[in-house]
């Protein structure tokens, strides 16, 4: 009896130093996830690669992608958790293949591994683009890339409204002052290429109508224009040709000192930060 308490003991004893309240797991059992949201992009100094996990180290390893042949792989670099790396080791128009794995650090196990091709082109981007009312509420747009597109996307205000590869696209713009334009090219390879952002005014809602109703008040030593209040003027240019200077002004009347007689003119133009009006010309003599 004092035999089989003693062997109770010693086996209770085995089960709580081995640590059986701990569950513990042994290293073959951990299974780390496999890399997703890898982010291996294209940029002018060679292929960018994004580690986006916090706690994994990230290990490249690259091969040419050959049909003919089994892809060769050679370790290329170990990014650590949120890091990137650049490989500038690479050629235009070749295909590589990079095969990723996460590394748990602390208890040195790999994922299992997943490839991603890439073909690397330096960034298409847009040279310039061309811009021509067609009202004063529309415009054609006519991109010039850095290299033939495969097809370009074009926002305006936020929201996608073409997917095309023509080389002229037209545009009704939005009831705002301001349009912003969006154009995102993507290269043969389907790569995303640089943004290229533009504002358009649209004329429409930023018209500045000429100034009309003209008045000339003349005074012994001083005389004044007025003129109507125009709509969405911020100010207002006057050229006198007695003095063949031109004051700006903010309000719809401007004051000058009497010339001698004879006859002059005056020319008027309302503005913003837009666009300028037409210029409306008013003559007038002094006896």
């Amino acid at each position: 009896m004092k035999f089989k308490f003693i062997l109770l003991s010693l086996f209770l004893t085995l089960i709580i130093s081995c640590g059986y309240k701990n569950n513990p797991k042994s290293k073959d059992n951990f299974v780390i996830k496999i890399p997703e949201n890898i982010k291996i992009i294209n940029t002018d100094n060679g292929i960018k690669i994004t580690n986006p996990d916090k706690n994994y180290s990230l290990i490249i390893e690259k091969a040419l992608k050959d049909k003919k042949c089994i892809p060769n792989f050679k370790f290329l670099k170990t990014i650590p958790p949120k890091k990137i790396f650049i490989d500038d080791n690479v050629v235009k128009r070749q295909n590589y293949l990079y095969r990723c794995y996460y590394l748990d650090n602390k208890l040195k196990i790999n994922s299992k591994p997943k490839i991603i091709s890439k073909v690397y082109l330096p960034p298409i981007e847009v040279k310039d683009v061309k811009i021509e009312y067609l009202t004063d509420d529309s415009v054609s747009i006519n991109p010039v890339f850095s290299n033939k597109p495969l097809y370009y996307k074009v926002f305006l205000n936020g929201k996608l409204v073409f997917q095309t590869k023509k080389t002229t696209v037209k545009l009704i713009l939005e009831d705002t002052k301001i349009n912003k334009i969006k154009l995102i090219p993507y290269d043969e390879f389907d790569n995303k290429g640089k943004i290229f952002e533009q504002q358009i005014i649209n004329k429409k809602t930023t018209f500045v109508p000429t100034p009309e109703n003209i008045k000339v008040i003349l005074g012994e030593k001083y005389f004044i224009i007025i003129w109507d209040e125009v709509k969405n003027a911020k100010g207002y240019n006057v050229y006198n040709s007695f003095t063949k200077e031109t004051k700006r002004t903010v309000l719809p009347k401007a004051e000058f000192k009497r010339p001698p007689k004879g006859c002059y003119f005056f020319k008027i133009s309302a503005f913003n930060e837009f666009q300028q009006s037409k210029i409306k010309t008013i003559d007038f003599c002094i006896p």
